[in-house]
């Protein structure tokens, strides 16, 4: 693989209840014991490797020709399973008067999964996110950690207890990525691509379980985007509170206010760590900021946005263009 874009489209978002603390109660609930062996990364890959010679059998033909990827993109419709899908079917057949199918039902290939996550059958944005962007299966509401870690635990996670995901792993041996979304930088679902947290609401530090001013065990989603993650090559999306001081008006929306307790503003630490390698970079902090923008001209593009601003019609407009070229 060359370049590997992750990209998410939120076409429709649905929420899971919070998970609430609560004393252990006696089985069925949770319906199902997590195992000793299910903690573990490897007893899922080894689980993958299975499922791909499984595949590989029922196509030799295909597995044989194939060719190694030149560039990656995972288009991702959050919440988007078969009642959605024949909803819009339904209602694109209500206009036209005739049956419609959507685009990717006539792709060559086509496949079912079933998600669930070590607690529970029915999976929300975070744990899912986890599963399928680093092989792993955690607990309900937790990113990039394994079943090691427990619910709002808020610790140092050690390298054991980390997933990898396929963004961070293309971005250490030097393949251009990107997280593109209508929705927060921070929610669960892009998050996937490089968090580590134990709840997926702890997207700024206002939002960590730890008094203001005091120092904390774990660090938030938009600090580790930032400040751990300095060489994604395209960052859009919503959130831009999550990124800046409490009490500092967003360029995005003048009638919004920062919610960073640590007094940082971690999009102006991203230019400046930019600056520091060197870069042709360029931060997009508002619509009006976006739209001047020659995006071809950058080899590293951050944009954060309020989320009253239609993220949906501005990324369209980029992949419409094209403005980052794959290598």
């Amino acid at each position: 693989i060359k370049s590997v874009i992750i990209c998410f489209l939120f076409l429709q978002v649905v929420f899971a209840a919070e998970p609430t603390e609560q004393p252990p109660i006696t089985y069925p609930y949770p319906p199902f014991p997590i195992l000793d062996k299910e903690i573990n990364p490897s007893y899922w890959e080894g689980l993958a490797r299975i499922e791909i010679d499984k595949a590989n059998k029922l196509f030799p033909e295909f597995y044989s020709k194939a060719k190694q990827a030149k560039n990656v993109i995972l288009f991702l419709g959050d919440g988007m399973g078969i009642p959605t899908l024949a909803a819009t079917r339904f209602d694109k057949t209500n206009l036209t008067g005739k049956a419609e199918m959507h685009p990717f039902e006539e792709w060559e290939f086509s496949s079912l999964c079933r998600t669930y996550d070590l607690e529970t059958m029915v999976t929300d944005s975070a744990s899912s996110a986890t599963a399928y962007l680093t092989g792993t299966k955690t607990r309900t509401a937790m990113i990039g950690v394994t079943g090691q870690v427990f619910y709002k635990k808020c610790k140092r996670y050690s390298d054991e207890e980390k997933t990898e995901s396929a963004l961070t792993a293309a971005e250490k041996i030097g393949k251009w990525t990107g997280i593109i979304t209508s929705s927060r930088v921070t929610h669960a679902s892009p998050s996937g691509c490089y968090g580590h947290v134990a709840f997926r609401d702890w997207e700024a530090d206002s939002d960590l379980p730890c008094n203001k001013g005091e120092a904390c065990d774990c660090t938030d989603l938009a600090y580790q985007l930032v400040k751990e993650h300095p060489d994604i090559h395209v960052i859009m999306g919503g959130a831009q509170e999550k990124f800046y001081p409490e009490g500092v008006t967003l360029p995005s929306n003048t009638s919004a206010k920062g919610k960073r307790w640590d007094g940082k503003n971690l999009a102006q630490e991203w230019e400046s760590t930019q600056k520091t390698k060197g870069r042709k970079y360029i931060y997009a902090d508002s619509p009006e900021t976006f739209n001047k923008i020659k995006f071809e001209e950058y080899d590293y593009a951050l944009s954060k946005f309020a989320l009253h601003v239609k993220l949906y019609l501005m990324i369209a407009s980029v992949i419409k263009t094209s403005y980052f070229a794959f290598d």
